[in-house]
C-alpha cells in the first residue's frame, strides 16, 4: 500500500519498487522526525538509515513479522538465527539458504507485539 513517509511505523516493510517489481525490502526498526520536514528511518537491524520528505509517498507492507529459530531435536534448546524480525516471504527465502543438520530443525516463529 502507498502511504506518506510520515506515517511509517516500526515493523513496516518498505518496498523499493523498480518497474513494478519489489527490488529491495527494508524492515523498519525505528522512525524519527527530523529537521525541515524530514523523516529518518532506521532499518534492517540498524544497518540502513534512509531519509524521506514527510510528504513523500512510499510503498509498504504491513503484517506479522517472524524470526527463524533452530531447535535441537534432543532438547528444547532454541537458537535465533535472525538479527531482526522479517516478513514471512523474507524468512522463507532465507530458510532455503540455511544448511540443514540432522540434530536440529528450522522453525518460523511469529514475533509477538
Amino acid at each position: 500500500m502507498w502511504i506518506d513517509a510520515k506515517d511509517i511505523k516500526p515493523g513496516d516493510v518498505l518496498l523499493g519498487m523498480f518497474n513494478g517489481v519489489a527490488a529491495r525490502r527494508d524492515n523498519v526498526q525505528e522512525v524519527r522526525a527530523g529537521w525541515w520536514c524530514r523523516v529518518y528511518v532506521l532499518a534492517n537491524g540498524g544497518y540502513d538509515v534512509m531519509t524521506y520528505r514527510a510528504d513523500a509517498r512510499v510503498y509498504i507492507e504491513r503484517g506479522p513479522l517472524f524470526h527463524i529459530e533452530a531447535v535441537s531435536k534432543h532438547s528444547d534448546e532454541r537458537l535465533r538465527l535472525t538479527r531482526y524480525p522479517m516478513s514471512r516471504q523474507q524468512c522463507e527465502t532465507l530458510m532455503g539458504t540455511i544448511s540443514r543438520h540432522p540434530s536440529r530443525r528450522i522453525e518460523l516463529v511469529e514475533v509477538q507485539a
